[in-house]
């Protein structure tokens, strides 16, 4: 999703279009923790300070709009995977990769590997 979208101008636009077309937003909403995962905003500090060190903001910034406009439209959280998959790619794990590197990391109960 980030990469498809590849800037944070086409964003809002993307996420808004993808919403009204009724597609699913990849990386929020639970089932049982409505109000969201804490540690959410965990990996969230982690993926922004990542972007930094990295000197690559632009997946950070897409996500950042992504959830702001979730938010406020559905009134749904990122979960654990969404700013996760931002770090994965920052630390250039490849896109078939991600999948079974998430899969563990919640297995593992959200342990940073």
């Amino acid at each position: 999703m980030f990469l498809e979208i590849g800037n944070h101008e086409r964003a809002e636009r993307w996420v808004r279009e993808a919403l009204a077309n009724k597609h699913r937003i990849m990386g929020f909403g639970h089932r049982v923790l409505k109000k969201g995962d804490s540690r959410s905003a965990i990996i969230q500090q982690h993926a922004e300070s990542l972007s930094r060190i990295c000197g690559d903001r632009r997946l950070y910034e897409i996500a950042t709009i992504i959830d702001r406009v979730v938010q406020q439209e559905k009134g749904l959280y990122p979960n654990l995977d969404f700013y996760t998959a931002v770090a994965y790619l920052l630390m250039g794990s490849h896109v078939s990769c991600t999948h079974p590197s998430l899969s563990v990391h919640v297995w593992l109960g959200g342990v940073p590997i």
